[in-house]
């Protein structure tokens, strides 16, 4: 009998251990909540907690009982009634739970509610919940408002670059919102071939703008246009550099309108850049690429005549190696290409080179010039392979002294550098101003050992340095 005794015993504690245990549930917004006085109704009532968390009580008055468990409440009014009543008898349970949502409104996929559990969700996890953010989002403005809290705004791209498990909580009954960006746009009008408004993104050039509308139709002035201020001034504009793209930015502004002017005769063709004597010359449908060169005087001794390019005015652009043609290394159909009303021929000026490799979008060689930037020359090869949740490093390789003609003699410098900081984050510190023979180097994430080897050893570097000075 005593076994028995022992085995009921056992069982009847073993659920208090667990309840014990258990998290307690704390009240929140949306939560009906019943409770009794026994013996006096007067003070027996069922209320339901506000959004801002609050409620109010006869003995009491407004409560903030947003986080409170079942039985703080219940102390709470017994010490309210101490002075009315001798011994109040008070019983406080949750009649109605608050639902386990929250809400995301705004500029993203599948606006709404999401289920989450009662402890919260993660701000990423909910986003991801809904779609993601639009492409129109402003993802520095979105504002949460928790019950009982003042709103606060949120940088949702610090929220998805967070490290695993850390981040801001939504909890249920708290609502997300995500702005949409105010859309700046301008009016193409004239002689482009698809007049209308369209939308400035935030690193368009006037360029861009113009492609947006199509780019050039064939009779366009590009030394006549002119651009319609808001306030109704008008600003004559030559487009000849904006083509060629010397010049990016013309002052356009939101909601201006810009107008390309019509020529009077089919437009001539354009010789820029690195040539003896560059500027317009008439359309001739039967002068080649190297009759154009005769007459704009052949390229400089500057020229970079192997990177040359022919800019049409749909907005394409031609490559041409000027270099091969001048040597007679072209093949025929290079040999007597011909341009249309309105090319361009630009022949750039050589450049300083550095090289991109390793985890790049589009690794290579890229030209730089005086004061150019580790995130401008990023950019331009279309940024690194990041994967979700990951950040990433790199390693800037640059030889110290270019003085000494003996590689052996000469020092490397082997610098860490935070990749994506300076592309996501605006980390000026690692943007650094890169120089000619420079190499960047994105490893991936099993090869971080092997590149912090070198940094710390830097003269085994000495044969690729040499390798990269051979290829520039």
């Amino acid at each position: 009998m005593g076994t028995w005794t022992a085995l009921v015993a056992i069982a009847l504690a073993t659920p208090l251990l667990y309840a014990e245990d258990a998290v307690p549930y704390r009240l929140g917004a949306g939560d009906s909540i019943g409770i009794q006085v026994m013996n006096h109704p007067e003070y027996s009532l069922q209320l339901t907690i506000r959004p801002d968390g609050r409620a109010s009580y006869p003995t009491t008055g407004e409560l903030n009982l947003a986080g409170l468990t079942v039985e703080e409440l219940c102390e709470l009014i017994k010490d309210s009634l101490a002075d009315r009543l001798r011994e109040p008898e008070v019983f406080v349970n949750v009649v109605g739970f608050r639902p386990t949502k929250v809400f995301v409104l705004g500029a993203v996929a599948n606006p709404g509610q999401v289920d989450v559990p009662q402890e919260g969700m993660l701000v990423r996890d909910v986003l991801a919940r809904v779609g993601g953010a639009r492409a129109d989002a402003e993802l520095a403005q979105a504002v949460l408002y928790q019950t009982g809290a003042e709103p606060i705004t949120l940088s949702l791209v610090e929220e998805m670059d967070a490290k695993p498990g850390a981040g801001t909580t939504m909890n249920p009954g708290d609502f997300l919102f995500v702005p949409q960006r105010i859309v700046k746009q301008v009016t193409i009008a004239g002689q482009v071939r698809s007049s209308g408004r369209v939308i400035i993104e935030p690193r368009d050039t006037i360029l861009d703008l113009i492609l947006k509308a199509g780019g050039f139709a064939e009779r366009a002035d590009l030394e006549d246009s002119r651009i319609i201020r808001t306030d109704g001034t008008i600003e004559e504009v030559d487009l000849r550099n904006v083509y060629s793209g010397e010049e990016t930015d013309i002052g356009l502004a939101p909601n201006d309108t810009l107008i390309v002017g019509r020529a009077e005769q089919i437009a001539p063709v354009l010789v820029l850049g690195q040539v003896g004597a560059g500027g317009r010359f008439p359309y001739d449908p039967l002068a080649t690429l190297g009759d154009l060169l005769a007459m704009a005087g052949g390229p400089t001794g500057e020229a970079d005549a192997k990177h040359s390019r022919i800019l049409h005015l749909d907005g394409t652009v031609t490559p041409i190696d000027l270099e091969a043609v001048l040597e007679g290394q072209a093949d025929e159909k290079l040999r007597d290409i011909q341009l249309q009303p309105g090319d361009i021929l630009m022949v750039p000026k050589q450049l300083d080179r550095v090289a991109l490799l390793g985890q790049i979008s589009r690794p290579g060689f890229y030209g730089i010039e005086e004061g150019t930037r580790l995130s401008q020359v990023l950019i331009e090869a279309g940024g690194v392979l990041v994967r979700e949740g990951k950040g990433k490093i790199g390693y800037l390789v640059r030889r110290t002294d270019m003085s000494s003609g003996e590689p052996l003699q000469e020092e490397v410098e082997v610098r860490r550098l935070n990749i994506s900081g300076v592309l996501f984050r605006g980390k000026t510190k690692d943007d650094v101003e890169l120089q000619a023979g420079d190499l960047i180097y994105v490893p991936g994430d099993k090869e971080l050992g092997f590149w912090d080897q070198y940094r710390r050893n830097p003269l085994g570097l000495l044969s690729l340095i040499s390798l990269i000075e051979r290829v520039f």
